[in-house]
């Protein structure tokens, strides 16, 4: 199966790897010669499988990786006919554990023995588990289905202890602009990276400023990025980023020399492919080149064959392309036929990236015809229970969900803990003669600003509300909330609020005047005019699409009433709005009204 051909115990017409003969001519005249297998024949079935979409062609299932390797391929002499009981597996697989026990010391062979043991097998392979391997033998002691089985598992039992001696020089990356980074950090920094597609250093000279934005301050961003233009950080082919963050997560891991493995060059080559790749337009349909001539787009069906046909193409650099590598080959469509593929609104406004749909049909069609070649899959490497416990026990407190400064490990200059107590206590005694009104005070921004360490310490504490809402009174008014979101995130909440309005609320508006979805909605459109909130009309739109109870998150209260009328009448524990006249609005969370927000034209 690993030449790509069917097993030897399936039941399929064409059973045999050397000839094309049928399985009933073979019982009827087994001496009767039949066309032999070669690398010619064997390509065109390959190339038959991705066009047709069937599972077998002539024998043959998939591209064997071994066709990957320069002067080599499984059509032609040297490649065993059984690979486990032609003692290949158990021959060679031994010297690889040899390697990695005496050469680069990973593990013993006692440890070793006390994986497979260990592991947690499951179907076939609890019936066929691995012999355990003796330091003195020249091959692997078990039978063929047990050495098959160590084969395929051997990177899951004991890939947590494979350490990767480049980790340091991709983490000096970043470190080396940013020395302050936290561990917990870069983790997170690099994580984010990788979510956006950076799968190697290569990829960084794609990166721009709004990428880093969730996780650093602009400056950062900025300086981060001069950095490694300067240094030409993004010329010199590295490793996948994915080993970093296993790196990160071992602290005891040690550094070696940094000097480029041949691995490390070969996993770049096949990186580099995507920069290179040209699309072949001259075989594309005519539909796709007259769409392209005319600067229109082309019709599902045929974007679709386009996807294909290029799918195709990348295979024959890399059999599963990842999403890295499609991107680079989306991007530069994009990029040289906008009108026909970029993702546009009617109006030219660009969505996203602009490639986004396209890059998910790329590597949705890459899955689809990878479904078969479990070889060619790319796995996530899994953290064994003793990884995750250690883990768990060394966890600490970290920046959460984009935040810049989650925790401040660090005073205030010039400040202590007694200083910010009287500050504190200044605060307070505002609140307790001028009320909220005391948050138009001057002096009131520098001390919520100087107090922000006690701020945080006291909220990550979890307290009740009503506890918190007595010690940081100002934190629950307009100002207090802006300002210390803004300390948070580095993001000016009202600014981007207002930002999203002008630009994506009345695009929201126009969809559902021009398509309502259900009679609820034209209800709500019915009502809305010109010069009323914009805001509210939107939610209720949105409530009203989604077949939500609009009393959920938005209460009518009587304009008479105060605060404390509402919480006795009651409140629902979840976030709302409520809505007080035309131009009075309160925020409660949990049965308590947290925020007056008065004269807020939404």
């Amino acid at each position: 199966m690993i030449g790509g051909f069917v097993e030897n115990f399936s039941r399929s017409l064409h059973f045999c790897r050397y000839c094309t003969i049928e399985r009933d001519s073979f019982h009827a005249t087994p001496l009767e010669p039949a066309m032999k297998q070669n690398v010619e024949s064997y390509e065109r079935n390959i190339q038959k499988l991705a066009t047709l979409g069937d599972n077998v062609v002539d024998g043959v299932k998939f591209n064997s990786p071994f066709n990957q390797q320069n002067s080599f391929h499984v059509c032609q002499p040297g490649f065993p006919p059984c690979l486990g009981h032609d003692h290949v597996v158990a021959s060679d697989l031994k010297l690889y554990i040899d390697y990695l026990v005496n050469q680069e010391k990973f593990f013993t062979f006692t440890e070793l023995n006390c994986y497979i043991k260990q592991f947690k097998y499951t179907g076939n392979d609890a019936a066929n588990k691995p012999a355990e391997d003796n330091s003195g033998s020249e091959k692997l002691c078990g039978h063929a289905v047990q050495n098959w089985c160590l084969l395929r598992l051997l990177p899951v039992i004991v890939g947590h202890r494979i350490k990767d001696p480049e980790s340091e020089e991709i983490k000096l990356a970043f470190s080396s602009s940013l020395p302050g980074l936290s561990d917990e950090t870069l983790k997170k920094f690099i994580h984010g990276l990788s979510a956006i597609g950076v799968e190697t250093k290569d990829d960084l000279q794609y990166v721009k400023e709004e990428d880093l934005m969730e996780f650093l301050r602009p400056i950062q961003c900025r300086k981060l990025l001069n950095e490694w233009k300067n240094e030409g950080i993004c010329t010199t082919p590295q490793r996948s980023l994915r080993h970093v963050l296993l790196d990160i997560s071992s602290p005891g891991s040690e550094s070696s020399s940094s000097t480029a493995s041949s691995s490390t060059a070969c996993f770049s080559a096949s990186c580099a492919w995507a920069e290179i790749f040209k699309v072949p337009w001259e075989v594309m349909s005519s539909e796709i080149k007259l769409a392209i001539a005319n600067k229109k787009r082309p019709s599902p069906a045929d974007r679709r064959k386009l996807v294909r046909m290029l799918v195709d193409n990348m295979q024959k650099h890399e059999v599963n392309p990842s999403k890295a590598q499609c991107q680079i080959v989306v991007q530069n469509i994009v990029k040289q036929y906008p009108d026909s593929f970029a993702d546009v609104l009617s109006d030219g406004t660009k969505i996203g990236s602009g490639y986004a749909s396209l890059l998910l049909q790329v590597k949705t069609c890459v899955e689809h015809v990878n479904r078969n070649n479990t070889l060619a899959r790319r796995r996530k490497e899994r953290l064994r229970s003793s990884c995750r416990t250690i883990s768990q026990s060394s966890r600490r407190l970290a920046d959460q969900y984009g935040c810049v400064s989650w925790q401040p490990e660090e005073f205030p200059a010039g400040e202590n803990d007694d200083t910010l107590e009287e500050k504190h206590k200044q605060m307070v005694l505002f609140h307790s003669t001028e009320g909220m009104s005391g948050a138009n005070r001057g002096e009131l921004h520098k001390l919520m600003e100087v107090t922000y360490y006690s701020q945080r310490r006291d909220k990550n504490a979890t307290p009740p509300l009503s506890e918190l809402k007595n010690s940081w009174p100002y934190l629950f008014c307009l100002k207090g909330i802006f300002l210390h979101f803004q300390l948070l995130t580095d993001i000016s909440l009202l600014q981007k609020i207002m930002e999203s309005i002008q630009e994506k609320g009345k695009r929201i508006l126009r969809f559902f005047q021009e398509k309502p979805s259900n009679k609820e909605v034209c209800a709500v459109l019915s009502k809305y005019q010109e010069g009323n909130s914009l805001v509210l009309c939107i939610l209720k739109l949105l409530m009203a699409h989604f077949k939500e109870r609009t009393e959920s998150l938005l209460i009518e209260a009587d304009v008479t009433a105060t605060a404390a009328d509402m919480e006795r009448e009651g409140l629902p524990d979840s976030p709302a709005l409520i809505i007080q006249g035309l131009l009075l609005y309160f925020v409660s969370i949990i049965y308590t009204i947290i925020c007056f927000l008065a004269l807020v034209p939404l």
